[in-house]
């Protein structure tokens, strides 16, 4: 992935800098969070040694869905098998550490077995007695928003509904789904890839389909599904609030000040790092407690 070279080098001196040129949302949304955490983690280059067991649970349940969908030479039974290999291989090669009390301790590929056959029922269902058409199946994009300035990321899904294009999207939580489903908007995701979608598509995309998945400790498997839409002056005001969010990345990298937001303390793996008194100091706790694995999201 091509990344920036016009950058200030005030602090961090000598260090190399992994900022990409081409944003997604994971950037954009942790830049929101806090500029010195996009610093170590888009700039820099840094995350957390263990990622929490929810990604490699998601991303199994992601693996499922699409090796079933893309598999249409196949017979139903075979689609199913192929999908369960997949996403238990992915459980597997992730190797979520979940402490024994944790509030994860249903990440095991017994849930996982149970989720991924609740799914496969909602999607024959949905096969049987829906006009849900799937145009296309973790849809990478890049796409230009604005002159020079471009956005990436990759789709789970993009449906057309009737005469209608919508993406959608696949949500494992652990949240009660009417609680998870009544925070979907304002969502800086959605509306994202809404508009990215829409320059892939050449056509008006309306919105975002979420398939929400539930589980927790002591319940679930629970599948729904709600719409997200957007209007156009939306998503016309939406791209402004965007583009005025990449100025301030570009004018941080430009002037190489990320400050902090200390209303994202509490909860910020990097808070350690924070608190050291110089830029050798932080360096040091980045290096020793933190993996060096620079940000691509073409190939998350």
């Amino acid at each position: 992935m091509e990344t920036h070279k016009d950058f200030e080098e005030r602090h961090f001196k000598g260090q190399l800098r992994f900022e990409p040129m081409i944003l997604d949302n994971t950037a954009i949304m942790g830049y929101k969070t806090c500029p010195t955490y996009y610093n170590y983690v888009l700039v820099l280059g840094y995350r957390p040694k263990i990622d929490p067991p929810y990604f490699s649970w998601g991303s199994s349940i992601h693996k499922f869905i699409e090796i079933v969908e893309k598999s249409i030479e196949e017979n139903m039974a075979l689609r199913l098998k192929k999908g369960l290999k997949a996403a238990k291989n992915k459980l597997i090669s992730t190797k979520p550490e979940i402490k024994p009390n944790s509030k994860y301790s249903f990440v095991n590929e017994e849930r996982l077995q149970e989720t991924c056959l609740r799914l496969f029922k909602w999607w024959l269902e949905e096969k049987e007695h829906s006009k849900v058409e799937v145009l296309a199946v973790e849809q990478p994009f890049n796409v230009e928003i604005a002159p020079d300035i471009f956005i990436g990321g990759r789709a789970d899904q993009i449906i057309q509904v009737g005469s209608d294009i919508y993406g959608r999207d696949w949500k494992t939580t652990g949240q009660q789904l009417n609680w998870f489903f009544s925070k979907l908007k304002p969502d800086h995701q959605f509306f994202l890839y809404t508009l990215a979608e829409s320059i892939v598509q050449n056509r008006r995309v309306h919105g975002q389909v979420i398939v929400g998945i539930y589980n927790e400790k002591t319940k679930g498997p629970e599948i729904k599904a709600a719409t997200v839409n957007y209007t156009q002056h939306e998503l016309n005001e939406e791209t402004e609030n965007l583009l005025w969010w990449i100025d301030k990345i570009n004018d941080s990298r430009k002037r190489d000040l990320y400050p902090k937001n200390e209303r994202a303390c509490w909860n910020c793996p990097f808070r350690i790092v924070c608190k050291a008194e110089s830029d050798m100091g932080k360096l040091s706790i980045l290096k020793s407690r933190f993996q060096h694995k620079p940000w691509d999201h073409t190939k998350v």
